[in-house]
């Protein structure tokens, strides 16, 4: 229920123009894929781009030294 990032969220929700929210504790995402393999490829690109904006709020969160 918790987002690593929340800024990061909030950043990748607007850059969406309205086809991602969140409802419910959920991010809800619209596309029109039609076919099987898109919806496939499509799931593991927004998966991908949420992982790396939590990779990159723990790199610059993690101390120098």
């Amino acid at each position: 229920d918790k987002f690593a990032s929340p800024d990061g969220l909030v950043t990748f929700l607007q850059a969406q123009n309205g086809l991602a929210k969140v409802r419910d504790n959920k991010v809800v995402i619209r596309r029109d894929w039609n076919a099987a393999a898109d919806r496939i490829k499509g799931a593991f690109a927004i998966a991908r781009d949420l992982a790396q904006i939590v990779a990159e709020t723990k790199k610059a969160r993690k101390p120098k030294g």
